[in-house]
C-alpha cells in the first residue's frame, strides 16, 4: 500500500479507493471470462458479444487505472 501511496501521491484520489476500484474490475474480468469459458463449445448469441466487449472495456480500463499509477497523472488531465 505505501507503494501506491507513492505512487498516486498527486492523483485527486484515494489509494484505497483506487485499489478498491482496480479490485472490482478484477473480478469483473474474472467473472465475465468465466462466463465466456462456459460457453466456449456454442455459437456465439448477440449477448455473448456483448460480454466480449464488456471485459474487453474492462480490461482497458483496468489497464489505464494502472498505467496512471504508474506514470502519476491525475485522471482528469487526460485529454478527452
Amino acid at each position: 500500500m505505501d507503494q501506491i501511496n507513492k505512487k498516486i501521491y498527486n492523483l485527486p484520489i484515494e489509494a484505497d479507493e483506487l485499489l478498491e476500484t482496480l479490485n472490482a474490475l478484477r473480478f469483473c474480468e474474472h467473472a465475465l471470462k468465466n462466463i465466456l469459458a462456459q460457453k466456449a463449445d456454442q455459437p456465439l448469441t448477440p449477448d455473448d458479444e456483448k460480454l466480449i466487449r464488456t471485459l474487453a472495456a474492462c480490461n482497458r480500463v483496468h489497464h489505464r487505472l494502472v498505467g496512471l499509477i504508474n506514470i502519476g497523472v491525475p485522471p482528469t488531465d487526460i485529454p478527452q
